[in-house]
């Protein structure tokens, strides 16, 4: 598992596709300040909460990380190389959690460079305000690493049915689609019919964490994150385990 994970690694280190994303992030953050600056959007976020924000953007992950996980696992699927890995006496599943893991990992870092260019110039001009002090930064990383880390889940819960990039690519940035009807439409999760059971869901939990709001629990958003993490996770790993692998 070891040598298979350093394996990944040195494959994902090579990935153009990667490199290409990851210049593309860092003029997203680029982009992010200068359109608050001159008052284009109306940005939520200060210091800190950059971090947060593009940690579990749907869009911004379904978008850069739905790209990046289309060539890191579809790829596998089109190149034939996980047959490979299998004649050299690994097993379905640790070729599975090694790709999880790296994918993750890329993930991750794909959304650092956004982040961390209104980060920086806030912090520069010492205008960060931690709000609730370190333990409310904290807190608030916490929950955003576990939202990220569902929407991993997702992607590769999409690649592993899927297994062809552009068509994952779409059916991603698809899915982003329901947070944004989520979230221009309040009276849908509100309404006497469906309400009870939208705030159940990833996307209601996400929304209210990202608000803020006193309607947000933490011990109801922690329960369905790692439910959803749980079973999606599980769901891809018994998908790939069963898929024809050359």
């Amino acid at each position: 598992m070891k040598n298979l994970i350093k394996a990944e690694l040195f494959l994902f280190s090579k990935s153009l596709v990667f490199k290409i994303l990851l210049f593309f992030s860092f003029i997203t953050g680029v982009f992010s300040y200068v359109t608050g600056i001159f008052g284009v959007t109306n940005a939520r976020t200060i210091g800190i909460d950059e971090v947060i924000a593009y940690q579990v953007m749907p869009f911004f992950n379904m978008v850069f990380g739905g790209t990046f996980a289309s060539a890191f696992i579809c790829g596998g699927f089109k190149r034939q190389t996980y047959g490979l890995s299998l004649s050299s006496g690994n097993t379905r599943l640790h070729i599975f959690f090694a790709k999880f893991i790296v994918l993750s990992l890329g993930m991750f870092l794909l959304s650092m460079p956004a982040a961390a260019v209104p980060f920086a110039v806030v912090l520069f001009n010492g205008t960060i305000n931690p709000g609730g002090g370190i333990n409310y930064i904290l807190m608030r990383l916490i929950y955003a690493l576990i939202g990220f880390m569902v929407q991993c889940t997702i992607v590769i819960f999409i690649d592993v049915i899927v297994k062809k990039g552009t068509m994952a690519n779409i059916i991603g940035i698809s899915f982003t689609y329901a947070s944004l009807i989520l979230n221009a439409n309040p009276d849908f999760y509100v309404g006497p019919v469906i309400g009870p059971y939208v705030r159940y869901t990833y996307l209601y939990q996400l929304e209210m964490f990202m608000l803020c709001d006193n309607s947000f629990s933490d011990a109801l958003y922690l329960a369905v994150t790692v439910l959803t993490f749980i079973v999606l996770l599980s769901l891809s790993a018994w998908i790939f385990v069963k898929s024809e692998l050359k």
